[in-house]
Formats: C-alpha cells, structure tokens, sequence
C-alpha cells in the first residue's frame, strides 16, 4: 500500500508531466491555410500575447498585415505566419513564428527603419530564430543589427509621381526599406479611372553617372515577367509613353 507521501509524489509527477498539459495555443492549426490565416489575430489569447510582448511597438508591426503570405506548418508544429501591404512586400513586412507552447517571435521591417527588428519572448534562444533569419534574406542591405541612424537623404527626383488619362491613371512610387540610402527602387501601380489599383510592376530608376550623392536620373525601367514587355518612362518627358496603354 502507498502512503499519503508516495500517493502525493506520483499525483505530482503525473500534474507536471508534459503529456497533462494542454498546448498553449492549441487552436493554431485553425489558421493553416489562406482561406483562414488572415482571422489569426482574432486569435486573442495570441493577441494579448503580442500586445505583451512588443508594447508600444506593436501598432508598427501589426500595420504590414493588411496583406498576407501562406502560412508554414513548421517541422516541430510552429507556425509561420507573413504579412506585407499590397505590392510593398521589399519594404514594409512582418513576420511572425507562433509555437504551440506559447513561445513567439516576431520580426518586421518598415520604411522607416533601417534595420531589422526583432522581438521574441523565448530567453533560451539567444540567436534570431531559423525561420525569421531565412525570411529576412530577402531584404538587401538590412540586417538585425541597429546601425547608427544617419541623416537622411534628399534625392533630385519625387518620391511619388502620377499621370493621368481619361481611362487610367499611374502612380510610380520610389520604394525602398530605408530613407538613408538613395533609392533605385520603384512601383508602378496601375489604377482605373476611379483610382482601384489594377496591378503593380516593380522596376528600377536608371541614373545618369556623377560624383553626387544623389545622381540625376533618367528613366524609370519596368518588366511585367508574363508578357517580357519592358517599359522606360523618361523622366524629362514623362508623357509620352504612358499616352497609350503599353501592357
């Protein structure tokens, strides 16, 4: 027979066993698939969570996910979650690894910034989690490290330029991750004549050489892949190419 002692010790033991306990989030594979991520941060034991854990800075990271990626069912059953606004995935996104034991790490990247943020809650990890590092290759020039924030720089040509017609209008915007550097970095966003975005083609701005920080540029050159049409738009004449539709 086992006294009240022993009785007491297995009780504990079978408490504290982790097969008794309930994952923390235990409803994420709710979430698994395109159709159902963008309801996530409905999730709200997962948003109490987040607002914890980044504090003031959880409206900037939460602003890219008006947008989302698929979502990744990881090998030790995490998930990985993405967000960018439509057309800006380069240059406003967010990331974000959800664990099943309550651990999250999260990281994102604005135009503002000029480097990587990165929170997690798990103080075990001491290195930026695999899944955000791969996912933060894709951003040039930006690491995790906060660099020393640098004047920014004013370029010879306007972050925002439109044309309009009678039946469409383009909006060629300068896009890059940072205001620090000179940006050769540009959207050109198709709108109908009620100002919808049809599509968006990135591209880049071709420059003219020179011993200045910002060099005078000369076009702006867009590809659309489907078609391998490639568009220059002069920037001394903007017109002209775009007085008839070019895709």
């Amino acid at each position: 027979m086992l006294n009240n002692f022993h009785k007491s010790i297995m009780l504990l033991l079978i408490f504290f066993s982790p097969y008794s306990f309930e994952d923390h989030y235990n409803e994420l594979n709710k979430y698994n698939s395109m159709d159902s991520v963008i309801n996530i941060f409905r999730y709200q034991k997962l948003t109490n969570d987040l607002r914890s854990m980044l504090k003031s800075e959880y409206p900037e990271y939460m602003i890219n996910f008006t947008g989302f990626g698929e979502p990744e069912k990881l090998v030790d059953g995490a998930l990985f979650v993405e967000g960018w606004p439509r057309w800006l995935r380069l240059q406003s996104a967010s990331a974000l690894v959800i664990k099943t034991d309550g651990k999250l790490y999260a990281a994102w990247v604005n135009p503002e910034n000029s480097y990587i943020k990165y929170v997690t809650n798990d103080k075990e990890m001491k290195n930026i989690q695999p899944d955000i590092k791969k996912w933060a290759e894709r951003f040039d020039n930006l690491t995790f490290t906060p660099g020393e924030r640098r004047k920014s720089v004013e370029d010879v040509i306007p972050e925002t330029q439109y044309f309009h017609s009678e039946d469409y209008s383009v909006r060629v915007m300068l896009v890059c991750a940072d205001s620090y550097n000179i940006c050769n970095r540009a959207l050109y966003i198709d709108e109908d004549s009620s100002g919808n975005p049809r599509f968006g083609i990135t591209g880049v701005v071709n420059r003219s050489p020179c011993e200045q920080d910002a060099c005078p540029a000369t076009d702006y050159q867009f590809e659309k892949k489907v078609t391998g049409k490639s568009l220059f738009w002069p920037l001394m004449n903007p017109r002209s190419p775009l007085s008839k539709r070019v895709w």
